[in-house]
């Protein structure tokens, strides 16, 4: 009996796009912490305890465009 082809479970896009959403939420998650901060001071403070995530984003990002051909949006 041949053995048949299953689909995959999770596909590299998907984890792809969830690890940006994942990322995107914690980002705005620290947007909305800071929230009641003067402009000036809210975006310092969330450039600060985002700063380590950007370049991950990026990575990722350009990671999903390989493999799906489009950006992500």
């Amino acid at each position: 009996m041949a053995k048949r082809k299953s689909e995959p479970v999770i596909t590299h896009t998907e984890i792809y796009s969830r690890a940006i959403s994942t990322i995107l939420s914690e980002i705005k998650s620290w947007e909305d912490r800071c929230e009641g901060f003067p402009q000036e001071q809210k975006e310092d403070m969330v450039s600060r305890a985002t700063a380590h995530l950007l370049p991950k984003l990026d990575a990722l990002k350009e990671m999903y465009r390989f493999e799906c051909g489009d950006e992500y949006v």
